[in-house]
């Protein structure tokens, strides 16, 4: 058959305009045939054409091809070397319409009553509309590009208030009407894990537990003791809440969040399990054993307190701790963790150096089972999936401290996750394309694909500086594509 080149315009003038304005306008200058790539496409693919066709619609709905070209001609025949036709009008109909699971997802915090209206749709449309409050909210959606929401049941009387469960489940059922997807999020704010404050309700013993070092003197055995990680720590410096933090690597704590976090969404939207709800959005769970420093100015007077701090608590040395922690030690390296404490902060003999890589070793095996492990386990057991996205992806030397082994854990989240709230190209292009890479290499360790970034101009914003065009929008979501990711969320 005669093979038809198709030209698809790489929109490389939306993110290399952003990055590098000069070098776009050299590409410019050298011709339109810079800017294009030539796409062959054969049908005897198989199968393989079939997940080849997901990607590809998902891919050009995030202008991924935007990004994925360099000033050369870059054709795609390199990555399909084996086509040899043209694009199949079906393929040519989802890139010019996507379907809606290919679509970019919107996270609305809360679907509250008030929000029925998306913020004054009759306003913005001039009229009034006949379907109900929660049929405008969702086609508000809709009508933007957005193919679901990734919600939860309003912070209000969180996980406690019937009538908020009420209006959850009626944007569900909306949401199913109309064909469009959903996330459950897992978390009042964030960081997840907490529920708002409910599983240390009566459980205070589940809290984030540190082995702290005080003095200058490790063979005193009074320099070593255990406290309650709050103080310094993620969970008392983050922009939606001061909160006491459960313990990431105590299993009771993690059964306890799936207890009134989860079952309590599968009570009431179970019919919509694997069908409509597709997945728990968990965000920043950490082992809160390092102190990142507090929120700036005047951000972070304005953050509410739900748990008062001590400001006699002093910032110390600390390590994630355990009410089982010696024991699972002992069990796997037949040694007294208690009788090397001191390793753990100080020591430059081979024995020293041993305690710390088992200790943190083990840390992160017990974050991927624990906390990570039992979320997948029942999230696959209830016919969704597990994604969301860890704190400080992008910054390898925070992974031992807040997760003990970074990658191993993200591998355990059957749609692994980044967030890059900063929609300038610049950021992305020179560090932020690391954030990506995290999360795809744990996906790819693990037989995975998808790969989900929570993705805004949050920086831009909080800064003065917001909100940011477009056009570095696209060129930030663009990057992020070209490095693997394939779900958005807004």
């Amino acid at each position: 058959m005669q093979r038809t080149p198709i030209t698809v315009r790489s929109g490389l003038d939306c993110a290399l305009r952003q990055a590098r304005p000069a070098e776009s306008q050299k590409a410019k200058s050298q011709g339109a045939e810079s800017q294009r790539v030539r796409v062959r496409w054969t049908k005897d693919q198989g199968t393989k054409d079939q997940a080849a066709k997901a990607r590809w619609t998902k891919v050009q709905w995030t202008v991924v091809g935007a990004v994925m070209l360099t000033t050369t001609n870059l054709l795609v025949d390199a990555a399909w070397a084996q086509t040899d036709q043209v694009l199949p009008p079906a393929w040519s109909a989802a890139w010019e319409n996507p379907p809606l699971d290919y679509r970019p997802m919107q996270i609305v915090h809360g679907v509250a009553p008030r929000f029925a209206r998306a913020d004054g749709m009759e306003q913005v449309l001039g009229e009034r509309r006949g379907t109900t409050g929660f049929d405008e909210g969702m086609e508000y959606f809709l009508r933007r590009g957005r193919g679901g929401i990734v919600c939860n049941v309003s912070f209000d009387h969180y996980l406690e208030s019937e009538d908020n469960w009420r209006t959850l489940v009626e944007a569900v059922n909306t949401c199913d009407d109309l064909g469009m997807q959903v996330w459950i999020y897992d978390e009042k704010g964030y960081p997840s894990a907490s529920a708002g404050g409910l599983v240390l309700r009566g459980h205070p013993e589940f809290e984030a537990l540190l082995l702290a070092f005080r003095g200058t003197d490790l063979s005193d055995p009074a320099a070593l003791f255990l406290r309650k990680a709050y103080e310094h720590t993620h969970a008392a410096n983050n922009y939606h809440a001061k909160r006491r933090y459960p313990n990431l690597i105590d299993d009771r704590a993690t059964r306890r969040f799936l207890e009134v976090t989860h079952e309590e969404y599968y009570k009431r939207l179970q019919k919509h399990f694997g069908k409509t709800i597709r997945a728990f959005f968990t965000d920043e769970p950490s082992l809160m054993a390092v102190d990142l420093g507090a929120i700036p100015e005047p951000a972070g007077s304005k953050v509410p307190v739900d748990d008062p701090l001590d400001p006699e608590v002093p910032p110390l040395p600390t390590v994630p701790w355990a009410y089982d922690l010696p024991d699972r030690y002992a069990d796997r390296y037949q040694q007294n963790l208690d009788q090397c404490r001191a390793s753990l902060f100080a020591g430059e003999s081979e024995s020293d150096r041993q305690v710390r890589r088992r200790y943190w070793s083990l840390i992160g095996d017990l974050v991927a089972e624990r906390y990570f492990g039992m979320i997948r386990d029942w999230a696959r057991q209830h016919g969704t999936a597990s994604s969301g996205h860890n704190l400080h992806e992008e910054s390898i030397i925070h992974h031992v401290p807040l997760y003990g082994n970074g990658l191993k854990v993200i591998s355990r989240m059957d749609i692994p996750g980044l967030d890059m709230l900063s929609s300038d190209p610049q950021v992305v292009i020179h560090s932020g394309w690391q954030t990506a890479a995290m999360p795809l290499s744990g996906a790819l360790l693990r037989g995975n694909r998808r790969v989900m970034t929570e993705v805004s101009d949050f920086s831009q914003k909080m800064s003065g500086a917001g909100p940011a065009p477009l056009e570095a929008i696209m060129a930030t979501a663009a990057w992020q594509a070209a490095w693997g990711v394939t779900e958005f969320n807004l």
